[in-house]
């Protein structure tokens, strides 16, 4: 991460929210972040969707993988169960419905063309690609890059305890960045003390 007016030396410890309103501001050249951004950016502060692109990390050779969750009320029977995640794959993993989903989107001036992991092939791919041609309200030239090289990069489920492990490591992080005199190396070999008990305790 970098800002454009070479502040980030003198500020650190940003919040995640910080550098979504510096991007929009113009203050912001380039941080990590996912295609999901991009709509808060505009929404919230103000962006503009021409302004912004995606590439993948040079050299990258796996990513976490996201989704959403869904729950079922307890003490359902196996058949409604079935049910309804038989619902829930005609709604959010139907091919079918991703033009119709696209259309309606557009419509309401929601984007249409933010690139997402695929997960098509075949027949089901082309809907996919024929319906952002058709209805894609932003410039997907822009996330090209990005489509490219996640096509080539392998998706991972986070491994358990893994948000104790970045909590460990940010300690280390953070010292870093803000003191001058730190000891890297010690900061490293505590870190991995205690990762190494988080790792011991999973399940």
């Amino acid at each position: 991460m970098r800002f454009t007016d070479n502040s980030m030396g003198e500020r650190q410890l940003l919040q995640y929210a910080d550098l979504l309103q510096a991007m929009a501001a113009g203050k912001l050249g380039m941080y990590v972040g996912s295609a999901d951004n991009i709509p808060t950016i505009v929404d919230q502060y103000k962006g503009t969707y021409t302004n912004y692109g995606l590439g993948s990390i040079p050299g990258g050779q796996a990513t976490l993988g996201g989704g959403d969750g869904y729950m079922f009320k307890a003490g359902l029977s196996p058949a409604q169960i079935k049910a309804g995640l038989a619902w829930l794959s005609f709604k959010t993993v139907n091919p079918d419905r991703i033009a119709s989903d696209n259309q309606k989107a557009a419509a309401k001036g929601r984007p249409v063309g933010l690139p997402e992991p695929n997960i098509w092939t075949g027949a089901s791919e082309r809907k996919l690609l024929d319906a952002t041609k058709k209805y894609a309200t932003v410039p997907t030239q822009n996330f090209a890059p990005f489509v490219a090289g996640n096509a080539t990069v392998t998706l991972r489920l986070e491994p358990p305890d893994a948000q104790q492990v970045y909590a460990v490591l940010d300690t280390a992080m953070q010292k870093v960045l803000t003191d001058p005199n730190a000891d890297i190396t010690q900061l490293l070999n505590t870190a991995e003390t205690q990762v190494n008990q988080i790792l011991a305790t999973v399940k």
